[in-house]
């Protein structure tokens, strides 16, 4: 069944940090830069959404100009580009001891996050070795 919809103009572009805007390096490039100032002068929209909780995009949002709210913690929460949160989605404290044991019995690192500290419970996982200074 074909979709019945008229296309619209693009008024705002997202998009992923980490393997997306910056590289595995974690640098932004020129041509990332580049990009987003072009999208900037369109008159578009601009923001970044990411696992990173909103103090690990401080930097990009200051560089690349970021006037809209940005979506941090994989959507959990909603801030503006200064930091200040609009919504946030978060677990009910009484379900966390539940959640981390089920994770630890699947071999998983668990990440737990504050606006603005991160938690972690060992820094022997390996994807946590990668990751450690993202």
């Amino acid at each position: 069944m074909p979709l019945n919809f008229a296309p619209q103009a693009i008024r705002m572009v997202m998009t992923d940090v980490d393997g997306t805007l910056i590289t595995p390096e974690k640098d932004l490039t020129k041509q990332a830069k580049n990009a987003v100032s072009k999208i900037h002068v369109a008159g578009l929209k601009f923001t970044l959404i990411s696992s990173r909780p909103p103090y690990g995009m401080r930097s990009l949002v200051e560089e690349l100009g970021v006037k809209i709210p940005i979506v941090a913690f994989n959507g959990g929460m909603l801030v503006t580009p200064n930091g200040q949160p609009l919504q946030n989605f978060r677990l009910r404290g009484e379900l966390i001891p539940d959640i981390l044991d089920c994770l630890s019995r699947f071999g998983l690192a668990p990440r737990l996050y504050t606006p603005e500290q991160w938690l972690i419970q060992s820094l022997e996982h390996p994807h946590l070795q990668q990751n450690l200074y993202d």
